[in-house]
């Protein structure tokens, strides 16, 4: 199968074996297509309708609602105008280098989709996967002029009118709002268990913004061991980091 005639893209940063971040899921149904990471997806997703109405909400499944509203919608977007000729910019996943010490073993994976790994970015940077959507008559030249250098291209998946949601990955230097977030959370927080500490862990930390230009995207702030507290920790007098 060829990547044209895929409907699913699964991608993440770390390996088969070592968690540095969240597996994440970009598919289409039709003309309508979707974001969300794996193990997110029964809860909250990105939403990009056909109809040009692009959201962030909660599922119906969840049970949540958004702060301060009376329904599950996280934030609302209208597709923005083309870019460049046939090409529009979507959401994109941020997943920093934030500086994991003691990264856990990956939980197994049952899907037979297979993933597309990444390493993790250079320090003080981040990887940003950028949906992009491409129309039926973009030039063929655009395919590799929306490319800055470095980016790679993951892949590509097909919409029922002939459309391409196409999935880039750019390594940019971390921004303030970025580094801030980093500090304060993966910095300071621990995953409490107190009675019994899991073998098997898998956490990252999530917000949702919009960039400078009105891009939505989700920052993820993988954690590791170090931000772990058991019995063993507690007893040690162990502080947050």
């Amino acid at each position: 199968m060829t990547s044209s005639q895929q409907k699913t893209l699964r991608f993440g940063v770390g390996t088969p074996e070592e968690y540095r971040g969240a597996i994440w899921r970009l598919w289409v149904q039709g003309n309508d297509v979707y974001l969300a990471a794996r193990d997110l997806i029964g809860q909250i997703k990105y939403s990009l309708h056909r109809s040009g109405q692009w959201r962030l909400a909660w599922t119906e499944k969840s049970g949540q609602r958004a702060e301060g509203s009376t329904d599950r919608v996280e934030g609302r977007w209208k597709r923005p105008p083309e870019f460049r000729s046939g090409w529009t910019q979507g959401p994109a996943v941020i997943v920093p280098n934030s500086g994991i010490q003691k990264p856990f073993r990956r939980k197994p994976d049952d899907d037979q989709a297979p993933v597309l790994w990444n390493p993790t970015a250079r320090q003080g940077h981040s990887h940003r996967f950028i949906v992009l959507l491409a129309r039926p008559d973009a030039p063929e030249v655009s395919w590799k002029e929306v490319l800055l250098p470095g980016d790679s291209l993951m892949g590509k998946v097909a919409l029922r009118n002939g459309e391409m949601a196409v999935l880039v990955r750019r390594e940019v230097p971390l921004g303030e709002t970025e580094s801030e977030f980093i500090d304060k959370h993966k910095g300071g927080n621990w995953i409490d268990y107190p009675n019994h500490r899991p073998e098997l862990i898998e956490a990252s930390l999530f917000t949702a913004g919009t960039d400078d230009a009105g891009h939505p995207y989700i920052l993820e702030v993988p954690f590791g061991w170090e931000n772990v507290r058991g019995p063993q920790e507690r007893e040690a007098g162990l502080r947050s980091p």
